[in-house]
């Protein structure tokens, strides 16, 4: 199986999107409209390819796909087109490093496709149509005047103690068109380059401005989207800066422990939060927890698999900060899981590799070309199959040990919850690994059980492993998982009990299986306040670390492969 970009333009097409089909025909009806752009993961074969698009599964034209090649950190949203400024050539990287091996060069004025990438500085574009490479962001313009084309966020005020310049390009010493004084009033836009703002000189002209001399009209927000909370670490209080510079003055500072509102902020290295309700502040990313468990500082979305690159060894952080301390070091040619990361230029990974270490490594140095597999078999979760064990393993008997149990996972009591949803999706196609198994027969005797005694642990070894994806209570379906949710617990106890879906979301509830208060196929009403829900990725890749485990529809046992 490979990465393929959906190429809309191939074969004259408008550059909208590509149909997905029930069939290889164009008689057979439409699964989903695929966007110019996106990722789809398949073999091509002939005209027609079957290929997966996010949980669509179906038949595409060929023509239509290019396959991903050259180092792509992939999977960027296409943006549209844009112009080669800068008075000269623009090389095209196989990675987004300076310096890096190039396909080409790119002439001045010559219009490119322009995808988002999340290392600062660079876009990621397509070079003869089908090789993935990198571009610097500077030398592009957005067919706007600038690299931009951002959202309007309102007027802000120069500070900082003298003029200001706004450069035409984001980038320091870059020529300007002039310079704002302390004071003005200026026009602020959003911009895909951290530590600046895009803006307006002269009414027309686009330019730039370092956001750390910019206040925002009306409180200092700079727009940021609510994330939810977090908890301040780090061993001592945490200063609230009014603005995101080491040193700014301060609202004052937050005690360790305290739980506090997070927003996305531009400028990295900072969260945007509120001091005393209503007061925008900025506090450093690398004291806030937002995991609940005391690791990640944002349970960054699993993307797949990288490849060390870069003639050396990686440091693995244990904050996305330069030169902070390490869990250790990634050898070159090291596969190594992948996950989004709030802080630009950093890829959230796990250490030792497949291990439960939230660790930070810088994304200029890994490669998920190909998909970086590590090698292992690949699965295909089927919901069918953890439904049907749910209901050959449940009954209706409160208060006591299920009597249709699989006895191979035995409990003394029936407090078993999050081991019997544990098996079901173990009977779907998870495999078992280091810090989530049960020891049967087979199970390495050093392996942690984790997440099969306490409820909310299941979720979070699981999520660390890239295995598992929040869904809206509204779009539950059979095999998913869900978890009644009590907010006024302390963190990382609100998760109260475990249970399997086994229907889809239907007048305010989901029917349920379930142990502790034994449950088969029972009517159980929710809503999106008190409960969580989960959902397995459909695709799971069992690396060496991992057993695959056979469970049957009724009755105990347990085979490890």
């Amino acid at each position: 199986m490979a990465n393929y970009t959906v190429n809309a333009y191939n074969n004259g097409g408008t550059g909208g999107s590509v149909n997905m089909r029930s069939g290889p025909s164009t008689n057979d009806g439409i699964v989903v409209r695929v966007p110019h752009g996106a990722t789809v993961t398949g073999t091509k074969s002939g005209t027609w390819s079957y290929m997966t698009y996010n949980t669509y599964t179906g038949y595409m034209m060929s023509v239509y796909l290019d396959e991903q090649s050259g180092g792509s950190t992939g999977g960027g949203t296409y943006l549209g087109t844009g112009t080669v400024i800068g008075g000269g050539p623009l090389y095209c990287r196989k990675q987004p490093i300076a310096g890096y091996e190039a396909w080409g060069q790119f002439q001045e004025g010559a219009t490119i496709q322009i995808y988002s990438c999340s290392t600062s500085g660079w876009y990621e574009t397509r070079w003869n149509g089908s090789n993935v490479g990198y571009v610097m962001s500077a030398y592009v313009d957005m067919n706007s005047g600038g690299t931009g084309g951002g959202t309007y966020i309102g007027t802000g005020t120069v500070i900082g103690g003298g003029p200001l310049f706004c450069r035409k390009q984001p980038i320091a010493g870059y020529e300007a068109w002039g310079q704002f004084q302390e004071n003005a009033t200026i026009q602020i836009y959003s911009c895909s380059t951290p530590g600046w703002y895009e803006t307006r000189w002269n009414g027309n002209n686009i330019g730039y401005v370092m956001s750390n001399y910019i206040q925002v009209d009306g409180s200092g927000t700079i727009g940021g989207a609510y994330l939810g909370n977090g908890t301040v670490i780090g061993g001592g209080p945490l200063y609230c800066r009014k603005q995101p510079i080491a040193g700014y003055e301060s609202w004052g500072q937050f005690q360790e422990g305290a739980t506090i509102q997070i927003y996305t902020c531009s400028t990295s290295g900072w969260y945007e939060t509120r001091w005393n309700g209503n007061n925008v502040g900025y506090v450093m990313t690398a004291y806030v927890d937002m995991s609940g468990s005391g690791g990640s500082i944002d349970e960054g979305t699993y993307i797949g698999t990288g490849t060390v690159i870069g003639g050396g060894p990686l440091y693995c952080r244990k904050q996305p900060i330069a030169g902070y301390e390490s869990w250790g070091q990634f050898q070159e040619g090291t596969t190594i899981q992948i996950y989004t990361c709030s802080t630009s230029g950093w890829y959230e990974t796990r250490w030792p590799v497949g291990g439960s270490n939230v660790g930070y490594v810088m994304a200029n140095y890994v490669s998920t070309s190909g998909g970086g597999s590590s090698g292992g078999s690949t699965v295909t979760f089927n919901p069918s199959a953890a439904v049907a064990y749910a209901k050959g393993h449940s009954e209706t008997t409160e208060n006591a040990l299920c009597s249709n149990r699989n006895t191979s996972f035995g409990s003394s009591t029936n407090n078993d919850c999050a081991n019997f949803v544990s098996q079901c999706l173990v009977a779907g196609g998870l495999p078992m690994f280091d810090g989530w198994c049960y020891k049967v027969s087979g199970i390495p005797s050093s392996w942690n059980t984790g997440g099969w005694t306490w409820t909310y642990s299941g979720y979070q070894a699981l999520n660390r492993k890239g295995r598992v994806s929040a869904v809206a209570l509204s779009n539950v379906k059979p095999g998913d998982f869900i978890y009644n949710y009590d907010p006024s617990q302390p963190a990382g106890k609100q998760y109260t009990h475990a249970m399997l879906a086994v229907s889809t979301y239907k007048n305010g509830g989901v029917d349920i299986c379930g142990h502790t208060r034994n449950q088969n196929t029972v009517f159980k009403s929710f809503n999106s306040s008190n409960c969580k829900c989960y959902r397995v990725n459909p695709t799971i890749t069992i690396g060496p670390d991992e057993k695959r485990v056979t469970l049957p529809a009724t009755g105990s046992g347990a085979t490890v492969h």
